[in-house]
């Protein structure tokens, strides 16, 4: 028997295996598929229109860094489009069953977004908060002109020009601007919607599956988060005046339906 030449054989059996897994990784592409909840809780507050979903991802052939993750939301009934964006997102970190019970509890920890990585060995549960992105670029702004308006008035009343005035401050146009540009950005109607998500994958082509939804608005849950225009300017009333904080509105439940 020529062991030489079988030694030979058995030094390439590594080497084929990992070119072979090198072939595989740049040629296979990846694919995303998404499971949604059963249902959209849709909301207002002073971070403008906003949604909650709950997803899990699931990712197979290879891993894969998300980032970037968007949604179009289309109003079916005028062809209104607004792009949110995942400001932040809850992360499922235990699970504990009551003794004596069959109750699972699920403890979830919430935290900013940068990106998801996602492992084909296992599914990532999270619950995803969606903003809109023109309107939170443009809050910033309006933030920023009420905060140095406030801070302009605090400072003439240290030099004893004048005394600030909580009132006169809530009149001013930098805090009426403030207000009317978070209740002029209300998107919601009644009537169907569609939502398309959208992740980016860098330097990857892959296919993503289960990324469309539908839901409906009626109009009794319009008025229902429409309700939390008031409580916007009680709020910041309260800021100001040191008063207590006065709730908002739950947001809307609605059914939601693969596309």
């Amino acid at each position: 028997m020529d062991y030489v030449a079988i030694l030979a054989a058995s030094a390439w059996v590594p080497n084929v295996y990992f070119i072979y897994k090198e072939i595989q990784r740049r040629t296979l592409r990846s694919a995303v598929r998404i499971v949604s909840a059963d249902h959209v809780k849709v909301s207002f507050n002073s971070y403008g229109p906003n949604f909650i979903l709950k997803l899990a991802f699931m990712v197979e052939n290879k891993n894969i860094v998300l980032s970037g993750i968007e949604a179009v939301v289309t109003n079916l009934e005028n062809n209104k489009e607004k792009v949110f964006y995942v400001k932040s997102m809850e992360h499922n970190i235990n699970e504990s069953l009551t003794l004596g019970t069959s109750n699972l509890t699920t403890s979830y920890k919430k935290f900013d977004v940068m990106c998801l990585r996602l492992n084909t060995l296992l599914y990532d549960e999270r619950v995803l908060y969606f903003y809109d992105k023109a309107f939170l670029n443009e809050r910033i702004s309006e933030e920023d002109k009420t905060n140095e308006k406030m801070l302009f008035l605090k400072e003439q009343e240290k030099e004893g020009n004048g005394v600030f005035n909580d009132d006169d401050f809530l009149k001013s146009v930098e805090m009426k601007n403030r207000i009317n540009s978070i209740n002029d950005s209300f998107f919601w109607e009644k009537g169907r919607y569609s939502i398309k998500l959208t992740f980016n994958i860098h330097s990857e082509v892959f296919d993503l599956i289960g990324d469309k939804y539908k839901f409906e608005m009626p109009s009794q849950d319009i008025k229902h988060i429409e309700n939390n225009k008031e409580v916007v300017e009680k709020r910041f009333e309260a800021i100001v005046k040191k008063n207590d904080m006065p709730l908002w509105v739950p947001g809307a439940d609605r059914k939601l339906d693969p596309s």
